[in-house]
C-alpha cells in the first residue's frame, strides 16, 4: 500500500513544457507590451488575483504589498459586478491603466 497516493497522484504533476510557458500571449498581449511607458493593466474578466495578467504585464491586481488599498477596495465592492463605470474614476498617482478587451 502507498501512502502518497492517498494525498498526490499524477493528475498533481505538470509536463516541464508546461510549465516553463504556463501562458500563451494574445494579440492584446503584445500590443501592450509594445508600450515603453509606464501602465498597469486591469483584465476584467480574471479579476484582481490572476496569475495570468501579472505573467505578461505590471497589474493592478494580484497579491502584493504595493497593490493599492483602495483599488482592491474599490473592485471588492463595486468592480466585480460593474466595472467599466467605476473604471473611468479610478486615479492612483497618475499611473496610467489598460483595459484589456474581453477576447471571444
Amino acid at each position: 500500500m502507498v501512502i502518497w497516493r492517498n494525498y498526490v497522484n499524477s493528475d498533481d504533476f505538470a509536463n516541464k513544457s508546461v510549465m516553463q510557458r504556463p501562458f500563451q500571449a494574445t494579440a492584446a498581449d503584445r500590443a501592450i507590451q509594445k508600450d515603453t511607458t509606464r501602465y498597469r493593466v486591469f483584465e476584467p474578466r480574471l479579476g484582481m488575483a490572476h496569475a495570468r495578467t501579472a505573467y505578461f504585464h505590471n497589474t493592478i491586481g494580484g497579491y502584493h504589498g504595493a497593490k493599492p488599498h483602495r483599488m482592491q477596495a474599490l473592485y471588492d465592492y463595486h468592480l466585480s459586478e460593474t466595472f467599466r463605470p467605476m473604471l473611468s474614476i479610478c486615479s492612483t498617482s497618475n499611473i496610467p491603466y489598460k483595459l484589456l478587451r474581453m477576447e471571444v
